[in-house]
């Protein structure tokens, strides 16, 4: 499963927008038939990676041209927060 879910994400990208109606049935098993758009996020933690599937009934809430920068910001302070916490 890992690197099936690792494959959504390319260029070193943490976010993915595609809309692969493939993703839908991987990452919301047991709610595709109501997911209609999705967002993928990769959150890094040490030598593994999290991913966060956001879904929306809405098949216009997450777009393939939707802007990602505060998402990004957001995924970069979950993984400072992450390191302190096995710092601590």
């Amino acid at each position: 499963m890992i690197k099936v879910a690792s494959s959504y994400f390319r260029d070193k990208s943490q976010t993915n927008l595609n809309q692969n109606p493939k993703g839908i049935v991987i990452f919301f098993p047991n709610k595709s038939k109501n997911i209609k758009s999705y967002i993928l996020i990769k959150i890094n933690y040490v030598s593994d990676i999290f991913i966060v599937a956001l879904g929306s009934k809405n098949s216009e809430k997450f777009s393939i041209d939707q802007q990602v920068d505060l998402i990004n910001y957001l995924i970069n302070i979950v993984e400072i927060k992450l390191k302190d916490f096995i710092i601590k």
